[in-house]
């Protein structure tokens, strides 16, 4: 399966990792996805955010589709579960 060159070299990135590292640099990643969720007044065809119970915390997946048929979806999550299942 071919990837995105930016998605390949994370996962090259973490195949190379010992499992302490791993989580070390999962822990990075959730630490920084807010910079990809939606910005102040953007609109999108869909939205849908869920929060699981036994989490403080949310996430959502939001849909924008335009007229030369290509799609933005900004992810937009907060920090991990704090009780995982």
């Amino acid at each position: 399966m071919s990837y995105p060159a930016k998605l390949s070299q994370i996962i090259e990135l973490f195949e190379t990792l010992p499992n302490s590292e791993k989580r070390e640099a999962l822990i990075s990643y959730a630490d920084s996805a807010m910079r990809q969720g939606p910005k102040d007044g953007e609109t999108f065809d869909l939205e849908d955010i869920r929060k699981d119970e036994e989490c403080t915390d949310s996430v959502g997946v939001f849909f924008k589709t335009f007229p030369n048929s290509w799609v933005h979806v900004p992810r937009h999550t907060r920090p991990a579960c704090t009780n995982p299942h």
